[in-house]
């Protein structure tokens, strides 16, 4: 890598409003009397809690919180661990002079003035006590600025604190005086053993997964729901949602039909079919969402047991949605993955008499057959935990994605992928929202399809963790941990 030399500031000086002194460009608080010289507002921590198994988040009362607009972009480093990509910080003043050089041979490494940090900045009063930490996370090394008074810059560019930046090779840190030169050492020969095992692998996998699916005859499962045409506001009504195999749909309609919620009836019966389809015996969780309706319970989950499932849940309409149409949506989940949206319109009046008789409605769909899955590599385990069901027919898609997923590289064929999905189920997280290669994901994801129906975002930390302020008119579902695992 050639020498890039030192930043150059992009004006030689200004002067503080307050009291005249001569400060750097880069400076957001004059080093005399302190005056504040940039508006940056930083962002406050963020510390994520989980709620116990079955409790509900408390509702949002505003809209998330934003973070700055410019994504992480897309980076080249090998998703390979840090023995294998061993980098280094070489500090040198904006002359040159190299003043040491530092091997990262741990997970995070600090930078400050402090002496308590791994790399002391200690004769710089431009440099924060605690300024900056590298990080090795997923395969990159990352920047984080912590929300120094004068900020860090890496090619001059200044590194927002709310979002990591990727290091590459070659970059060139800028914080205060100093230059750090960020250098990575290859070791070609081993990763292309890894390459080597890994399509050995794949192949066995892919010829493992032909096998079972052939010997397995496919089922089409269906959902469908029934809900009254129109409701009148402040009165509960009845919502039923039914997971059924197609043979099943006259059954489920006669059901529908003679349900009475005053009685307790079997939700689901069996047959010799049931032993064939993928979704036997696997966890569904249902979720009703319409903006001013309370839905009781706010979900239901049950292992999916025979030919057919009812799922009955109670609905109020609030008095704000008369004289209108609410509409809402019913996701259905197959452990933490969204397999399904049912959509359905509620004609809101004010009393039975504007309302007329009472007509049932009814819509129907089945389950996605391109779902693409954006998560952190630290929240995998939700979903490699279903690598059973990813090999059924119907699922051939998403365990193509997931395998694409696993060399960390936003390529052409994981964008070729996302273009061709039919959803996009961010997993939105603490993880998520350091993770380059998830905001990448959403980043091509945005450009691709900006509409609510392609990307569908979950969560499962509370409160809700920042979310990219592109995202910041969407709907994030929010699941329940015991959901997840």
């Amino acid at each position: 890598m050639e020498f890039r030399g030192p930043i150059q500031p992009t004006s030689d000086t200004e002067q503080c409003p307050a009291c005249g002194r001569t400060v750097s460009p880069i400076d957001n608080f004059c080093l005399r009397c302190g005056h504040n010289l940039r508006a940056d507002q930083p962002l406050a921590p963020y510390a994520p809690q989980e709620l116990p198994a079955g409790t509900d988040p408390p509702p949002m009362t505003s809209a998330p919180v934003a973070v700055p607009p410019d994504p992480l972009a897309s980076a080249s480093v090998a998703p390979v661990s840090m023995t294998e990509r061993q980098a280094r910080l070489i500090v040198r003043t904006l002359n040159g002079e190299v003043l040491g050089e530092y091997d990262l041979k741990e997970p995070e490494t600090t930078i400050g003035r402090g002496s308590d940090n791994d790399i002391v900045l200690t004769k710089d009063k431009l440099v924060s006590r605690h300024q900056a930490t590298v990080r090795f996370e997923e395969g990159y090394y990352l920047l984080c600025d912590l929300q120094s008074a004068n900020g860090s810059y890496v090619n001059a560019k200044r590194v927002s604190s709310a979002i990591p930046f990727i290091l590459e090779d070659g970059d060139s840190i800028r914080i205060g005086n100093q230059e750090l030169l960020f250098k990575i050492s290859d070791h070609d020969e081993a990763a292309t053993v890894i390459m080597i095992e890994e399509e050995d692998e794949q192949e066995q996998e892919e010829a493992q997964s032909t096998e079972r699916s052939s010997a397995i005859p496919s089922i089409q499962c269906c959902f469908t729901a029934f809900h009254p045409q129109s409701v009148v506001v402040d009165t509960w009504q009845t919502l039923l949602v039914y997971a059924y195999i197609e043979a099943a749909i006259r059954m489920i309609e006669r059901d529908a039909n003679k349900f009475d919620f005053d009685v307790d009836e079997p939700a689901h019966t069996t047959s010799s079919l049931t032993e064939q389809h993928s979704l036997l015996n696997r966890t569904i969780t249902i979720i009703p969402e319409c903006q001013n309706v309370k839905f009781n319970p706010q979900r239901l989950t049950f292992q999916w047991s025979g030919d057919w499932q009812r799922s009955a849940f109670r609905f109020i309409a609030k008095s704000e949605l008369v004289g209108s149409r609410g509409h809402g949506k019913i996701n259905i989940f197959v452990g933490p993955l969204l397999i399904a949206v049912l959509d359905f319109t509620l004609q809101c009046e004010a009393s039975e008499a504007t309302a007329g008789a009472t007509a049932m409605a009814s819509a129907s769909t089945k389950p996605f057959k391109r779902i693409f899955p954006s998560y952190s590599r630290r929240d995998a385990p939700f979903i490699e935990a279903y690598q059973d069901l990813y090999k059924a027919p119907e699922f051939e898609f998403l365990a193509k994605v997931i395998k694409l997923r696993e060399e960390r590289n936003l390529n052409e064929e994981i964008q070729k992928m996302i273009d061709e999905a039919e959803v996009f189920q961010l997993f939105w997280s603490a993880h998520a929202h350091h993770s380059g290669y998830v905001l990448s994901e959403l980043k091509y994801a945005l450009q691709s399809k900006s509409n609510e129906d392609f990307i569908r975002p979950v969560y499962w930390e509370v409160p809700l963790m920042p979310v990219p302020e592109q995202l910041a008119s969407y709907h994030f579902t929010y699941l329940p941990k015991y959901v997840l695992s």
